[in-house]
């Protein structure tokens, strides 16, 4: 199951997502959150007890979030759709990554077909976990 608006719901504003990290980066408090409708889990946070939310924690999400709050020690809310599989041995061994690709850790975004290339279609990973395609890439 996708996770989209309408996973996000009521007065004021509820977010359905799973919560598996703290603390993220140093002493600023962030918590990085993972989409888990399908499972059914539930926690209320109310958007007005963060100062900054950031959907996706790839590489660029993370150099922004930290530079957003790192002098203000500011309250930072990080979503990211996927599972903390960063010590998978797929993702910490780098022959390995090609395991990812169509796997549920990838978004799996596909090309239209390119006369220029024979009408084939190109696949691009994108990963969906912490790291983004930083983890999966090198």
């Amino acid at each position: 199951m996708g996770c989209g608006i309408d996973s996000l719901s009521g007065p004021p504003f509820w977010l359905r997502w799973e919560v598996y990290k703290r603390s993220i980066i140093g002493q600023v408090r962030i918590t990085l959150a993972t989409c888990d409708i399908a499972r059914g889990r539930t926690i209320n946070m109310a958007i007005d007890q963060f100062e900054f939310i950031t959907i996706g924690s790839g590489a660029t999400g993370l150099v922004l979030d930290n530079h957003l709050i790192e002098d203000n020690k500011a309250q930072e809310l990080v979503l990211e759709a996927g599972e903390d599989i960063t010590a998978d041995p797929r993702v910490t061994t780098p022959a390995l990554f090609s395991t990812l690709i169509g796997s549920d850790a990838d978004w799996d975004p596909v090309t239209e077909a390119q006369s220029i290339l024979g009408n084939r279609k190109i696949t691009m990973p994108h990963c969906r976990i912490p790291g983004g395609g930083s983890a999966i890439n090198g």
